[in-house]
Parts: C-alpha cells; structure tokens; sequence
C-alpha cells in the first residue's frame, strides 16, 4: 500500500503537474522582473524531498546582485500562513550574495503542496517595486490508511460486530496508544500487529434498543508530546 513514491502514479501525476507549474512560474517570474534585473537566483524554484516523519521542510534559494547598484529587500509575502520567509541581511551591494530562507510547517496538510514566495526589491524604474516569484513545492506521505472510517447498527437489530483496521506507514515512528469512546455504549477489542503495521478494532453495541451517536477515538504517539487522533464514528439508527 505504501510502495515506493517513485513508481506511484500519483508522485508521476506530481512531476507532471511539477512541469507545467515550473513552466507557468517562469512566464510569470519574466513579466514581474525585467531583462536587466540585478538579483539572480540560483533557483526559482525548489521541489523538497520529504519522509513521513517530517514535520516541516526549509528551503533555501540563494541569488548575487549582478547590477551595478545596491538593492534593498523592501518585502517578502508568502502565499500561506504556514510558510515564513527570513535573511540573514536586507541590503546587498554589487556583486554581494545572499539567500531567502523558506520554511513551510505541514500540521495536517498531506499531499502535493505549493507554496509560493514573493520577493520584492526597490529595483524598479520610476519608484516603481520589482518583484521575483519564488515557489516551494512537496509530496507529503500519507501517515496512515483507515478501511472504514464510520458504521451504523439497527435498532432492534442483532448485535452484529463490526470491525476496522488502521495501516501506519511503514516508516512512521508512531505506537498504539489507547482507545477512548465519550459514551460507554461500546465494547471492543483490538489486535496490533507490529510487523504488518496495523491496528485492528472490532466493536459491538451494548445496547440495540435505542438510538445513539458516538465517537470512538483512537490515538498514537509519534513522540512529538501531542498524542494523533484517528476519530471513528459510530451510531445506532432506526433504519439502515
């Protein structure tokens, strides 16, 4: 389930989509800067490489002034609240080097991102800004799989049991932590299996004659000091 990234049909749609990104970023940056812009970036455009256990990514795009005139950083803007952009200086003389450093934090975001940096510089003609497009982009691993991720009983049915597995990556450093309902209205049982990276809960009402909606909440611990909550609803209907 978790193959290798590199012969995944979605990393492959990635790249592609990576192309035509980069492509659409390089028109964009060639209207924003003119043919004699003075900062020149060693890329534009960085594609990270990141594991499972990765709770953020930093980039680092490094330029020279190539002009004949000092340029002064008057801003960066970010496309996202959870990407910053700082240096280390604002001012560069020529021929002087510098870099943007670029951090994305990912909290719940899984899969292809983009995010995008603009630089802006007081390099344009007639007191007019000149802005450089930078872009950061990752293919965040899927932590985990769940077969089914809510059920429902009859009332006055037969208790029938009802079960489901989580599947961790396999690279992910998270343990079985516990099992919590807000109502005592089900019973249920678990197996974890260490080696083929799954946790399998079964469950069963206590009570078939009366509705009821609750949440079974399992939770991991990935060793960040914030237990992972996987929320599984549950309920007890007149009708299926």
């Amino acid at each position: 389930m978790f193959e290798n990234r590199r012969t995944d049909k979605r990393y492959r749609s990635f790249c592609i989509m990576k192309l035509k990104y980069s492509f659409f970023l390089l028109l964009f940056s060639s209207l924003l800067t003119s043919a004699h812009a003075e900062l020149l970036f060693d890329q534009d455009n960085i594609v990270g490489d990141v594991t499972v256990n990765d709770l953020q990514y930093k980039a680092v795009f490094n330029f020279k002034n190539t002009g004949k005139s000092r340029v002064e950083i008057k801003d960066i803007k970010t496309s996202c609240g959870c990407t910053t952009a700082r240096m280390q200086k604002h001012s560069f003389g020529p021929g002087e080097s510098g870099s943007v450093e670029v951090v994305f934090v990912f909290g719940y975001r899984r899969g292809v991102q983009h995010k995008d940096v603009i630089v802006i510089t007081d390099e344009g003609s007639l007191g007019d800004d000149r802005m450089y497009a930078l872009s950061l982009s990752v293919l965040i691993p899927e932590k985990y799989s769940v077969t089914k991720r809510s059920h429902h009983w009859k009332v006055g049915a037969e208790v029938t049991p009802w079960s489901f597995t989580i599947k961790l990556h396999p690279e992910w450093n998270a343990k079985f932590n516990s099992i919590e309902c807000r109502k005592e209205a089900f019973e249920y049982s678990y197996v974890e299996d260490t080696e083929k990276h799954t946790i399998t809960v079964t469950v069963s009402p206590k009570d078939m004659s009366h509705k009821l909606r609750d949440i079974m909440n399992v939770y991991l611990d990935d060793g960040s000091g914030e237990k992972k909550k996987i929320s599984i609803f549950l309920s007890i209907r007149e009708e299926n």
